[in-house]
């Protein structure tokens, strides 16, 4: 769904922001990207180069939030500097099944440089029952699931149905969560 990723470093340069992002998704590679201030939508060091009328930031801001991506701090002075960016990926999002690796080059950062960063991802709850009886639980149970949800008075909905009142709802949904955690611990 998206990212934080702050760098910093003890030389006033923003060469740490040079290296190129690769992701792979269930071990295929999926993004070789064009450099990391670029991923963020930054290019050029997060400088705008000049003043332009609808940037409220200016040519070289500090900060800069939209709704997507942004630059929470960028700064850089004698000896020292830094970059605090974030992305959210709604509408490029990377749909991965097993596992998802998110790399970035860092060869043009100084030695000693400092990164951090918290990834973010939507999960479907994990379903114990085969609930279509195609022999394998996965997504398609979930949607069977999702189907009857909210559904009042549905007599055919006995396998979402946990506590017997013939609704699908919050309750069976809180029988479902406490059984699937008993299962699990």
């Amino acid at each position: 769904m998206g990212d934080l990723l702050y760098v910093e470093q003890n030389v006033n340069r923003f060469g740490m922001l040079e290296g190129d992002d690769v992701i792979y998704a269930d071990g295929q590679l999926v993004q070789n990207g064009a450099g990391l201030e670029d991923t963020y939508n930054g290019g050029a060091y997060y400088n705008w180069v000049a003043v332009i009328p609808d940037e409220p930031e200016g040519p070289r801001p500090q900060s800069a939030t939209r709704p997507l991506n942004g630059i929470l701090y960028v700064n850089r002075y004698t000896g020292f500097a830094r970059a605090d960016q974030y992305r959210w990926r709604i509408s490029d999002c990377i749909p991965f099944s097993q596992s998802i690796e998110v790399n970035v080059e860092c060869r043009y950062a100084s030695k000693g440089s400092r990164w951090t960063s918290v990834g973010f991802w939507y999960q479907l709850p994990h379903l114990l029952e085969d609930l279509n009886r195609d022999g394998i639980v996965n997504f398609d149970d979930f949607c069977r699931f999702a189907s009857r949800w909210g559904q009042e008075d549905c007599g055919d909905c006995g396998f979402v149905d946990f506590t017997g009142d013939k609704k699908a709802n919050a309750l069976d949904l809180a029988d479902f969560a406490e059984f699937w955690l008993a299962q699990t611990y």
